[in-house]
């Protein structure tokens, strides 16, 4: 958790946005933290889990906190990103956030 939270913390200061202040943005977050949060403790089981599959997570919460505040995002990064998802061993869903990125081919 602490390191999805730093993450998070450093794309707020790359953002500088007040939007991140805004109910509804606030709200998103959260949901988009306890989403990601859950599919990690269905997924997760052991120390050497995570430290094979955090980077994964830790893009998914970067694409998803993206989306939310319409930052622009290379598709060809949401591309590698698929592409780890499919190689690993976790079962995460891809929201329709990220793959509206990939419409920009």
């Amino acid at each position: 958790m602490d390191e999805l939270l730093e993450h998070f913390a450093d794309l707020f200061i790359r953002v500088n946005t007040v939007e991140l202040l805004y109910d509804n943005v606030i709200e998103q977050v959260i949901s988009i933290l306890s989403n990601i949060v859950d599919t990690i403790s269905r997924n997760i089981f052991t120390y050497d889990d995570w430290t094979n599959e955090k980077e994964i997570y830790i893009q998914l919460l970067e694409l998803r906190l993206s989306s939310v505040l319409d930052i622009d995002v290379e598709a060809t990064k949401v591309l590698d990103f698929l592409e780890d998802v499919r190689k690993s061993d976790s079962n995460i869903d891809i929201h329709k956030s990220i793959v509206k990125y990939i419409d920009k081919l």
